[in-house]
């Protein structure tokens, strides 16, 4: 039986997903779907959009968050033009995940933007601030860390 990735920081995320999304020349939506020791359980494709936007449906990311049993997402999308830099509609489809995660114990770890070789990530750059002095304590607090957003 092959062992599970522990997926504990952006690097590790942008390693498992970069194989995914390195040459798409479209925007493709992601959900990495992780239990409460930051495990994959499952990478699942959300949505495909053109080569400036997807749509995110909140509906869908917790849809397959729950049938899998996930305790923590990151979502994970790609920018075809190699600009890491989140755009105002990355910004608030994360802020309306974290907000409807919360009634479903669901933790929102991160979002992270693949831009060729390089990655945008939202706790990294601290646009989602949880408290914790590094990413990798972050992702390893047991999902029961509150979410502020300073933007």
């Amino acid at each position: 039986m092959r062992s599970r990735p522990r997926l504990r920081d952006a690097k590790s995320i942008y390693e498992q997903m970069r194989v995914e999304l390195w040459d798409k020349t479209t925007e493709e939506c992601w959900v990495v779907l992780l239990n409460r020791s930051s495990y994959l359980i499952k990478k699942q494709l959300i949505s495909h959009g053109g080569v400036s936007a997807t749509l995110v449906d909140p509906k869908v990311v917790f849809k397959a968050a729950i049938e899998n049993h996930a305790s923590g997402i990151v979502l994970v999308h790609n920018h075809p033009s190699w600009y890491p830099n989140p755009s105002n509609s990355d910004i608030e489809v994360t802020k309306k995940l974290i907000e409807g995660g919360k009634s479903l114990d669901i933790t929102v770890l991160d979002h992270v933007i693949l831009a060729g070789p390089t990655y945008f990530s939202f706790v990294d750059d601290s646009l989602l601030f949880r408290g914790a002095a590094t990413t990798q304590e972050y992702y390893s607090a047991g999902y029961t860390t509150g979410f502020r957003i300073s933007i």
